[in-house]
């Protein structure tokens, strides 16, 4: 028996199940096999639909059955449908079918239709129009309750048999027996919108007309007798014919804004003595108060003029005013408070003036504004603005019946919370010259289904249209600015972004939980972020193409927008943050676009059903170990090129499958170094390239390599472009940010007219003319006149007024496929060290290595950005950035010629200077040795300065070209260190033949302000003592660095270098030659005075280190 129970409860199950199927787009459940019938049935698939149109047959399993029923919630809840097409097999609207289906904007009702079952359109509150077929028997309870946009209703009136209560928010009840057709039809212009209760209707009841917000006005016949409780709540006007009032049982038959409108006076007096109408009495007004009353007057400081010229006998009598003249405070308050059912005000020829009046809440006027509370919680249905305001701040909040407002031309500002809470607000006329929507401005403007906003409008302020019924937006191209949560909430359908407009942030919240947002129009925009859950939740939403300038989605700002299936990152994105789209549940493809440089972790976390994951950036992002959960059950397709980047990448490698693919790129960027042709391949395509700083692309092979655009952006570190004969290029642009007010040495790669350098601010750009200098003995700068060309090669000095950049453009630039040569000249001057300056550059688009430059050994003058250094090739293991400029000083060249060869990227570079050999601070004397360096610093917090002296018996004690340098004096640099020559001049580089034992140099140096500096020596062939005039002390810089305190300004006379030839010091001071006898100084080694002037003879010392200085000489001593 139980085997046979569980038997019948399987066949039972199967049965149940088999008559449940889908046919397109919809599901189906079989009411009958013998008539061979179905309904239309609930099913969580339907949610996702816009627009059905149900067929009159479907085919399941052979058979074609007929569709004759809506199931009940058959559509339920299904907010993002808009319109529905019911064929003539229908017979039956089944309860809640169409259930809060808020976006629903039209249905059409077949004549084969007998039953509208209760709740069927139950808040389909974008509902605007329904006709009911004379078929139609019987409309159940609710069937259209708060449908709060119905515009129009036609029903055919005989044949609907039973028109329950609690319908369709204007419905008619008892019609009377009459087999003549009669009609209740809802609309015409505007705000018209008017029902007629056919004569011979007794009866209306409960709740007939209930929250009927689009109503403007009903008739009621002679022949009503009774009225049910609120059957007219929300009806705006309530046109009473009979001159006996009808029963009521309560004044809730009407709400507080509704206007009842009688004959004459003396009906008037009648209701309002009635029993319970007595309790409406102020909201009565006679027909002829429905006439617009409209006065001139002139603002008093007193009191109200408006009080004078309506007269108090009118005030609550006044339904619609217009006023012309100059109104304030005082009559403002008059209507406020005096003039209850004012439902119309027309102020567009009224100007607002200034009065003190503070009588209530705190209210002043002001010229041109219209102050907070002005109108705040009125019963206000339609308002002109007055022409002369300027700004509207928080003037009608809460105005619950408040349907239109227009604006004057001359307003600028719409203040924060203007209209808030002013639910039933469907129509702002705005105007030109609007350039400021508040906050919370039109917050839970329920019913405000559309706006235009003007072009010339600049800011949006947070919740400005949180919750309000707008179904589209269109944001002006000058909007640069909307605030958080500005359109959160609502039932927006579509958003449309200006193209190229101002807007470059989507600030946190904007647009979350906009559940039926679908799409939005922004590919062209200047949008760059998009900030934290900026479309958080929006459940409809179908991505397509985002703003192609954007490069920064912040956390959560698509999650859980579960109706995405593909993402397809835009081509400037650069960083996605964490979380982003976090649980877009439907997503099938990811596409990575080649610019995306960090995605992070749970990026894309609870993306449980993607399948594939597209990346194009040449170099493998960076990711971690959380960004995908879908690492075991997607694909990855990678560059072809890439593939093993991909492969042995930590975290990429985590997907279950790499796939290689060979679509053509628009676009990639590079950080690294990167290798393209021979073995590694090509790029197929014509892609822009983006190379930043620090980054490389060198060209091998002889396949010639095709680039579309390439953007150079330097920095500290400078990209590089590496090619021989074998790479194309479209367009080259340079950018090289620069600092305020800092010169920049440079040169270009191409020659390059002034005009064509392009920088946001002013900035000058000179170029350096020795034949000044050799004249003269200083200067040289020269400003580069308009329309003069400047030469690839030739150096050029450039500052911004501002922080900013400078970019240059080469269109079809040929790069370089031979050694470059670059002219030199020779500019005669009576100071050797004036003459033959030239400032030259690196031309190449890459680092290069000095030791490069064939036979070149002078010395080269570099800036760092506040003051010079000075290297030699040979001595000094630099590379030019690529297009540095540098000063050369020419002996006799003709030109200089920089090979191919010496070209490298930035990480080889900084390779060979971190590979170099260490510099010994004593280097071990070889017996080749013939040159001994000594480099000594000056340094402050901020920055070190360095000058040398070169030991050399080849070398003369006069300034030689191509050997010395003379020292550049900056007038930015902190610090500055140079050597004195016997020829007085100032030296960065000092080369001189080995002095005797005990030779002085002079060290001279500047200070920019008075505190504490260091010196130090950086490398030491050979050994030195550094003498203070001022603190009368020796130092030894090999045993460390010496701080010194000095003023402000120039200093020659303090420091003195002695140099030691330590092999040859004696040992003991009997060692000491007989021809230094006399009186000696000892000191430590660190320069502490142990005697002076003293016999040496007499001299009793400790064993240790000393230095003894006698008349002619000083010793390094050691004594046992």
């Amino acid at each position: 028996m139980k085997k046979l129970y569980f038997f019948i409860l399987l066949f039972c199950a199967t049965s149940m199940f088999a008559q449940s199927f889908q046919s397109g787009d919809l599901w189906y459940y079989i009411s009958s096999t013998t008539n061979k019938t179905v309904y239309v049935k609930s099913h969580e698939s339907h949610k996702a639909l816009i627009s059905v149109s149900i067929p009159s047959s479907v085919e399941y399993n052979g058979t074609t059955y007929t569709v004759t029923q809506i199931g009940s919630s058959a559509f339920s809840s299904c907010s993002s449908l808009q319109s529905v097409t019911i064929p003539n097999s229908v017979t039956s609207i089944s309860s809640s079918a169409f259930y809060k289906c808020s976006s629903l904007q039209s249905v059409t009702i077949p004549n084969s239709v007998t039953s509208i079952e209760y709740h069927a359109f139950y808040y389909c509150s974008s509902l605007q129009s329904v006709t009911i077929p004379n078929s139609v028997t019987s409309i159940g309870s609710s069937a259209f309750y708060s449908c709060s946009s119905l515009k129009s209703i036609t029903i055919t009136a005989n044949s609907v048999k039973e028109f329950v209560e609690n319908n369709l928010n204007a419905q008619l009840i008892n019609a009377g027996n009459s087999s003549a057709e009669r009609h209740v039809v809802v609309g015409g212009a505007e705000l018209i919108h008017h029902v007629v209760i056919p004569e011979g209707t007794t009866a209306i009841k409960e709740y007939a007309f209930y929250n009927c917000t689009s109503i403007n006005s009903v008739v009621l016949p002679t022949t009503v007798t009774t009225i049910g409780e609120e059957a007219f709540w929300g009806v705006k006007y309530l046109h009473m014919q009979s001159s006996t009032p009808p029963t009521i049982t309560n004044k809730n038959v009407v709400n507080s804004n509704t206007v009842i409108v009688l004959p004459d006076a003396a009906t008037l007096a009648t209701y309002q003595s009635a029993s319970v109408w007595a309790e409406l009495a102020t909201q009565m007004v006679t027909k002829d108060a429905l006439q617009v009353r409209e006065v001139t007057i002139s603002q008093n400081q007193a009191m109200s003029a408006l009080h004078v010229a309506l007269g108090e006998e009118n005030l609550m009598n006044t339904t619609s005013l217009k006023v012309h003249g100059t109104i304030n405070s005082y009559d403002i308050m008059l209507m406020r408070n005096k003039m209850l059912n004012l439902k119309y005000l027309d102020l567009s020829e009224a100007e607002v003036k200034a009065c003190p009046y503070e009588y209530y809440t705190g209210y002043c006027s002001h010229d041109s504004v219209l102050e907070n509370y002005a109108f705040s919680e009125l019963k206000l249905r339609v308002v002109h603005l007055p022409k002369n305001l300027t700004e509207i701040h928080d003037c009608f909040a809460a105005c619950p019946y408040l349907d239109t407002v227009y604006c004057q031309p001359g307003l600028k500002i719409i203040g924060p919370n203007t209209f808030s809470g002013s639910t039933s607000l469907r129509h702002v006329e705005m105007h030109e010259g609007i350039t400021q929507i508040g906050s919370s401005a039109f917050n839970n403007t329920t019913n405000l289904r559309t706006i235009t906003l003007p072009n010339s409008l600049e800011e949006i302020g947070n919740y400005a249209f949180q919750s309000s019924g707008l179904q589209s937006i269109y944001i002006p191209e000058n909007v640069a600015s909307i605030g958080r949560y500005a359109f959160s909430s609502g039932q927006l359908q579509h958003v449309t972004f200006a193209p190229n407009g101002k807007l470059q942030l989507i600030e946190t919240n904007t647009f979350e939980e906009q559940s039926v947002l679908q799409t939005i129009d922004w590919e062209n925009t200047n949008i760059i972020t998009i900030k934290s859950y900026a479309f958080a939740s929006c459940k409809s939403l179908k991505l397509g193409q985002m703003p192609k300038k954007l490069k920064t989605i912040n956390q959560y700002a698509f999650r859980n927008c579960s109706a995405i299936d593909t993402i397809s990152l835009p081509p400037r994105l650069e960083t996605i943050q964490g979380y982003a789209f976090q649980d877009c549940i439907n997503t099938k493809v990811i596409k990575i676009s080649s610019s995306v440089r960090d995605i992070q972790n749970y990026a894309f976390t609870g993306c449980a059903n993607v399948e594939r994951v597209y990346t194009y950036t040449v170099e493998p992002t960076n990711i971690l170990q959380q960004t995908f959960s879908c690492w075991h059950v997607a694909n990855l397709y990678v560059p072809a090129t890439s593939y093993y980047n991909y492969y042995y990448n930590t975290q990429w490698s985590q997907f279950i499958k790499l796939i290689e693919f060979d679509e053509e790129y628009d676009y990639f960027y590079l950080n690294g170094d990167y290798t393209l042709g021979g073995d590694n391949g090509v790029i197929e395509g014509n892609p822009d390239v983006d190379l930043n700083p620090g980054s490389g692309i060198t060209i091998v092979g002889d396949e010639t390599v095709e680039l579309g655009d390439i953007d150079y952006t330097g920095g500290e570190e400078y990209p590089t472009i590496i090619s021989n004969n074998n790479l194309n290029i479209d367009t080259l642009s340079i950018f090289l940010p620069q600092e305020k007010g800092k010169w920049h040495f440079l040169t270009f790669p191409y020659d390059i007219k002034r005009e064509d350098i392009h920088c946001n601010s002013e900035f000058v750009v000179r170029y350096y003319d020795g034949q000044i200098r050799a004249d003269k003995g200083s200067g040289g700068w020269q400003n580069v006149p308009v329309g003069e060309k400047m030469l690839n090669g030739q150096g050029y000095i450039f500052q911004s007024a501002k922080k900013d950049t400078l970019a240059l453009v080469f269109p079809e630039p040929q790069l370089p496929n031979k050694d470059i040569s670059i002219p030199l000249y020779l500019y005669n001057a009576v100071n050797v060290w004036d003459a033959n300056w030239n400032m030259i550059g690196n031309p190449y688009l890459a680092y290069y290595d000095m030791d490069s430059i064939k036979g070149f050994t002078y010395p080269v003058v570099t800036w760092n950005g506040k003051g010079y250094d000075t290297y030699r090739p040979g001595d000094d293991n630099y590379h030019f950035k690529p297009l540095e400029g540098f000063f050369i000083q020419n002996v006799s060249l003709s030109n200089i010629t920089l090979p191919l060869s010496g070209r490298e990227t930035q990480e080889q570079a900084s390779q060979k200077m971190s590979g170099a050999p260490a510099r010994r601070l004593v280097a071990e004397h070889k017996e080749n040795a013939t040159r001994f360096l000594v480099d000594i610093t000056l340094s402050d917090s901020t920055y070190t300065d360095r000058t040398r002296v070169v030991f050399n018996d080849q070398a003369s004690l006069e300034y030689e070209m191509g050997v010395d340098a003379s020292k550049m004096i900056s007038t930015t640099a902190p610090v500055q260190l140079y050597t004195i020559g016997d020829d007085n001049e100032q030296y960065s580089i000092n080369e001189r033949p080995a002095t005797a034992n005990g030779e002085v140099i002079q060290l001279g140096y500047y200070a920019a302000y008075t505190g504490d500096f260091v010196l130090s020596v950086s490398r030491m062939d050979t050994t030195i003592m550094l003498y203070d005039n001022v603190e009368k002390c020796y130092v030894d810089l090999s045993k460390g660095d010496y701080t010194f305190s000095t003023e402000q300004g120039f200093n020659n006379q303090r420091f003195a270098m002695y140099a030691i030839e330590s092999e040859k010091a004696p040992t003991s001071i009997q060692d000491i030659n007989i021809d230094d006898l006399g009186n000696v100084s000892v000191y430590t080694i660190t320069g502490q005075v142990i005697a002076e002037n003293v016999d040496f003879t007499t001299l009793q010392l400790p064993a240790g280190t000393y230095m003894i200085k006698t008349k002619n000489a000083i010793y390094k001593t050691i004594l046992p």
